[in-house]
């Protein structure tokens, strides 16, 4: 999904609509993998990460990632 559809699929809600994220939390001792909270998303560093790889010159035209950009939403701990 890019971000004019996401924004599409955004339309079908309510314009107040509170948007969370999943952050996955460390993990204690015996557990492999942390519990999952949900945050509201406030569009802060710490909850998303964007990736801008067109231009970029380590990345060539036969790799999955050329020419593409990311957003990336949620965190882990």
């Amino acid at each position: 999904m890019n971000r004019v559809q996401f924004q599409q699929w955004l339309e079908q809600f309510p314009e107040d609509t509170i948007i969370e994220v999943g952050v996955q939390e460390r993990s204690s001792g015996w557990e492999s993998y942390g519990a999952v909270k949900f945050e509201e998303f406030i569009g802060d560093y710490d909850q998303h990460d964007f990736f801008d790889f067109t231009g970029n010159q380590y990345i060539g035209n036969d790799h999955p990632y050329y020419g593409k950009v990311y957003l990336q939403l949620g965190s882990c701990a």
